[in-house]
């Protein structure tokens, strides 16, 4: 059997490794996990501020709300992507939040200059992702 200090002092190491490991985690979170002035789509870099100068803004409704932005479509097509009713895509923040979606979500979502953000308005808005780092073909 062990002493209870001895128990006592394994236990406290314990708690602290895990309080590290924590800790750890969670700063690795507040990294950025990518370049805030490009968005990179299947591999090709776009400049933000190129992005709604070289593409049509269009107007859109989204929760009641009206927005300007870009067609996903039309940047996803830009991309080269072969057959893009065939994959899906994933959108990653410059934290580590992602979310994935399919071609016909592509084709109602759209892109804002405001957070550089993705608007769907026919999903939740958990699925509007806010300083877009990247669209990944999946």
């Amino acid at each position: 059997m062990i002493e209870p200090k001895r128990l006592n002092l394994v236990l406290g190491a314990i708690a602290v490794a895990i309080l590290l490991l924590s800790f750890t985690a969670y700063a690795y979170t507040l990294i950025p996990q990518g370049d805030p002035d490009v968005l990179v789509v299947n591999g090709i870099e776009y400049d933000w501020d190129a992005i709604f100068s070289d593409f049509e803004m269009l107007s859109f409704e989204a929760n009641g709300e009206q927005y300007e932005g870009i067609s996903l479509e039309a940047l996803i097509l830009d991309a080269g992507i072969e057959n893009p009713e065939t994959h899906g895509y994933r959108f990653n923040a410059l934290d580590p939040y992602e979310k994935d979606v399919t071609w016909n979500d592509i084709l109602n979502g759209y892109l804002i200059e405001t957070e550089h953000r993705s608007v769907f308005p026919k999903l939740t808005q958990s699925f509007w992702v806010r300083d877009l780092a990247s669209i990944e073909v999946i």
